[in-house]
């Protein structure tokens, strides 16, 4: 008799992190906790079919937050959190660069003006227009 082999290929990748910050040191770190499988595996796996080329274009990897102080084995769904420290930091971060720019907008501008005051200035070439009666009008 022949021997039955049976293979699985990887379905998705998961990974749990969680983000820790060092005040004293002020720094922070992204702390490697396991995969979100069942026994903490990382990958997981589906029956192949046989014959068909797997090129793992579409290899779905996700990386997941696990909120400081969740203990595992716990209700796992409370654990995890799509919308933790990270945004937050994003948002920050987001809000920094948004009031960057428009420091740098509005310091950029105030050269500009004070450039053409400048220019104007050296130039004596300020012409104020004269008005329709000054020339006489038209009639």
């Amino acid at each position: 008799m022949g021997t039955c082999f049976r293979y699985d290929v990887v379905d998705s990748v998961c990974v749990l992190v969680q983000f820790t910050q060092h005040e004293e040191s002020a720094s922070y770190v992204w702390e490697y906790k396991g995969g979100c499988y069942p026994g903490g595996k990382v990958e997981h796996y589906v029956p192949a079919d046989p014959g068909v080329e797997y090129q793992f274009k579409t290899l779905a990897i996700e990386v997941r937050e696990v909120l400081p102080g969740h203990k595992f084995g716990e209700d796992e769904d409370a654990g995890f959190s799509p919308s933790g420290s990270l945004s937050t930091l994003f948002w920050w971060l987001f809000l920094a660069c948004f009031i960057g720019c428009l420091v740098v907008g509005f310091l950029i501008g105030k050269e500009q003006v004070e450039e053409k005051k400048r220019k104007e200035g050296e130039s004596g070439e300020h012409v104020e227009l004269a008005s329709a009666d000054e020339i006489g009008g038209i009639n």
